[in-house]
């Protein structure tokens, strides 16, 4: 019943923790955005994307770190595998949203996209 435990606490945390540094990211990369004088609308979405999926990633390694058997190299091979994965999650749900069609309302059958960015 422990380890039940053990695995349901730490699923939690890091659902909570990669959620709080996901949104932590996006508003580091707001910061970043408006006050470096871009105008770009891509390098908005690549920093917004790039900073919730490291946020996401960073929180799940946290929950999942074992600090009394910590191995160093173990650990920063393992922090890069879970960013990297936060990122392609990150990018995969943004593909996932940005290209469904939904039905509108009108008889005609005709359909809108449900894009989040307009470029």
């Amino acid at each position: 019943m422990r380890g039940v435990l053990i695995l349901a606490g730490r699923s939690v945390f890091g659902l909570l923790s990669g959620m709080v540094l996901s949104m932590a990211g996006v508003a580091i990369a707001w910061g970043f955005f408006v006050f470096s004088g871009s105008q770009s609308a891509s390098i908005w979405f690549v920093l917004l994307l790039l900073a919730a999926g490291a946020g996401s990633g960073i929180g799940g390694f946290l929950a999942w770190l074992k600090i009394d058997q910590y191995d160093p190299g173990t650990a920063a091979v393992t922090a890069f595998v879970a960013v990297v994965a936060g990122v392609g999650g990150a990018w995969s749900g943004y593909e996932y949203g940005a290209y469904r069609t939904a039905a509108c309302c009108d008889v005609s059958g005709a359909s809108i996209s449900l894009s989040p960015v307009a470029f």
